[in-house]
């Protein structure tokens, strides 16, 4: 009888972790959801005071669906994740926060370079996603980041580098619209 409640509380934990696994993370990519990164950064946060949080968004998402269909643009979204990953390392935190949306928690105190940042996620998605699809297609994420302040509240330092993200599209399309003609 012991032995069999033994068993029945060992799967019970089993089955608790596994719970546990699935209320915090995105099913498609593995990440962290929205809810267990802002739990989990709070708590990043407050051991530190130097600190990066990158909005990531993927680019051209919508014509990898409308020219591949959805399964290969589920490819695209889980190649990102990885190269982010890949990219940032293992003690950064990441999140889908969206459908094609992402964060990254990096912590450090040595200013983080988005330029090389984004540039290494580029190539990273787009071998990932060539290699998982056989396709001659990039995959592309624009990036926009801020320093973590302890004087910023969390919804500000996420509404900056949402900012930062929105201008790097906003130079990215002017530098593809005017480099042909220039």
């Amino acid at each position: 009888r012991v032995e069999r409640l033994e068993i029945a509380y060992r799967k019970l934990q089993e089955q608790t972790a596994e719970l546990l696994n699935r209320a915090s993370t995105d099913p498609l990519t593995g990440a962290l959801n929205r809810r267990s990164f802002t739990e989990q950064l709070d708590i990043m946060l407050a051991r530190s005071d130097a600190a990066t949080v990158l909005m990531i968004d993927v680019d051209y998402l919508k014509d990898i669906n409308d020219r591949f269909g959805h399964q290969v643009g589920d490819i695209a979204i889980v190649a990102a994740c990885d190269a982010i990953q890949q990219v940032v390392g293992p003690d950064a935190l990441i999140a889908r926060i969206g459908g094609d949306e992402f964060m990254a928690y990096i912590p450090s105190d040595v200013s983080c370079d988005t330029q090389i940042i984004n540039a290494d996620i580029n190539h990273a998605a787009t071998q990932i996603f060539r290699d998982r699809t056989g396709l001659d297609e990039g995959v592309a994420v624009t990036i926009g980041a801020q320093r973590y302040d302890p004087n910023v509240k969390f919804s500000d330092l996420v509404a900056s580098a949402d900012s930062d993200l929105m201008r790097s599209k906003r130079a990215r399309r002017v530098r593809v619209d005017i480099g042909p003609h220039t």
